[in-house]
């Protein structure tokens, strides 16, 4: 019965088209199995629709886009969690169905995954079904994703941990700023839906220390503390490490960050900071992470590296035994707690900027010559637009970002700036090359020029 509905629907769909729908204004594989193996135990359930409520579903969903869903009787099908009604949808490229924001926030912090039941109906190998399940704030902006890639038709069922939900774009999203999720279709599809659940799971969004400790120095022995002067979690297999010495560190980087934004605040979730004990176990674990999320992550190539609010880097003993607090460490640490506080993230030219002028702050470093020596010629220097474009900037062109910064940070500039990182923290990027008309009142070049001659002046280049 299900798949006659279901073919008919899917006939009148391909020759009417999908229709829009008035709406609100406004990476891998997930774990896919047949719906009948579930457990039979039922989890705890945060929320669920299984379409079979007599209410409209455009009063729980909205839809946006070139779609339509149909509600169809699917009674008589032995599978766990599909039954009653599910709903038939028909959709192009880029429509989505999104649970109402205006219904009660769902709290994603405490929450395990989200659990779906597809049939693809025509789904092959050649011809996938692609979709990306979506979760979103308020402003009805995705900041957090998961791709699905279906090859065979009958109903399966999705489950997709939330700590596999990785952020998107250059912002860092808190799962206690999330209200509500979505599917958007990749490609043109027909397939049916029921059974949406969210499970519910104590502070499982996130991995925990414990979990982080075990990828990071499997299952050896690590020391672990935290402290609200420094506002950061410290985990670290480094015997020798000097505690206070770094708790001083951190706590001047934090300290160093609240003067320069002292109307904003941290975010309640602590970052972590990883510390190993030797260079090769430090290497070792980004990919060890990624393969934990469900993501390929290759082992960095630098001595330090930040993602997903965990900083790490590396601390050589020293003749003695000893072990200091090297720059990069606070280079890093200076990564997630501009990700808590301000919400950004990546290596691009404002985390970069900020993190090395942390970073010189500590160290004392003295990056004269390489600023005059970029200065005084271009091509040891990015162009502006290439600078302000990069999400992933090269080392060697942190001082670059660091001196923007700078600029940017000078009194005459800081409402401009100000207004900047509102724009990068809405948009979720920090390419801000075409924003700079309307938040600086210049073109690419004329901002560049100006820029430049303010460092040379600064810096004392030729």
């Amino acid at each position: 019965m299900w798949m006659t509905l279901l073919l008919a629907v899917t006939l009148a769909c391909s020759q009417d088209g999908p229709q829009p729908v008035a709406t609100r204004p406004a990476a891998s594989q997930p774990t896919t199995r047949p719906v009948a193996t579930q457990p039979a135990t039922a989890p705890a359930v945060a929320w669920a629709d299984d379409f079979d409520s007599d209410e409209p579903v455009l009063r729980r969903w909205d839809l946006s886009g070139r779609i339509r869903a149909v509600p169809l009787p699917v009674e008589g099908l032995a599978i766990a969690g599909v039954g009653g009604r599910g709903l038939v949808i028909n959709a192009e490229a880029g429509a989505t169905l999104q649970r109402s924001p205006d219904l009660p926030a769902i709290d994603f912090r405490n929450a395990r995954e989200v659990v779906f039941r597809v049939d693809p109906v025509s789904a092959s190998a050649r011809r996938p079904l692609l979709i990306e399940l979506q979760f979103l704030t308020r402003e009805r902006i995705v900041w957090r994703g998961r791709r699905v890639r279906l090859t065979s038709p009958g109903w399966q069922e999705i489950r997709i941990p939330l700590v596999q939900a990785l952020p998107v774009g250059d912002a860092h999203i808190e799962w206690d700023e999330i209200v509500t999720f979505g599917l958007r279709v990749r490609k043109q599809a027909v397939f049916g839906l029921d059974g949406v659940q969210v499970i519910a799971g104590d502070r499982a969004a996130e991995l925990t220390d414990e979990q982080l400790a075990a990828l990071a120095f499997g299952g050896g022995d690590y020391e672990s503390w935290s402290s609200n002067t420094t506002h950061c979690t410290v985990l670290s297999n480094a015997d020798g490490l000097s505690r206070e010495m770094l708790d001083e560190a951190l706590g001047q980087l934090r300290r160093r960050i609240q003067d320069d934004f002292p109307r904003r605040s941290f975010a309640a979730r602590r970052p972590r900071i990883l510390i190993f004990a030797d260079e090769v176990q430090y290497r070792a674990f980004w990919p060890k992470l990624g393969a934990r999320l469900d993501r390929q992550i290759p082992a960095p190539t630098t001595d330090g590296y930040s993602a997903f609010g965990i900083a790490s880097s590396f601390c050589p003993a020293q003749a003695d035994g000893s072990r200091g607090v090297r720059p990069v460490l606070v280079h890093e640490a200076a990564h997630v707690l501009l990700a808590s506080m301000l919400g950004l993230q990546g290596s691009n030219w404002i985390t970069e900027g900020f993190a090395t002028r942390y970073q010189i702050a500590h160290s004392g470093q003295d990056l004269g010559a390489v600023i005059r020596g970029g200065l005084a010629e271009a091509g040891r220097r990015l162009p502006l637009t290439d600078l302000l474009g990069s999400d992933r900037l090269e080392p060697g062109r942190y001082w670059q970002a660091y001196v923007l910064v700078e600029y940017m940070l000078t009194s005459d500039h800081r409402p401009r700036f100000n207004a900047t990182l509102a724009e990068i923290r809405s948009r979720g990027s920090a390419d801000i090359s075409k924003l700079l008309l309307t938040t600086w009142g210049e073109r690419p070049k004329p901002f560049e020029k100006r820029w430049l001659e303010w460092a040379a002046q600064r810096w004392k280049a030729p």
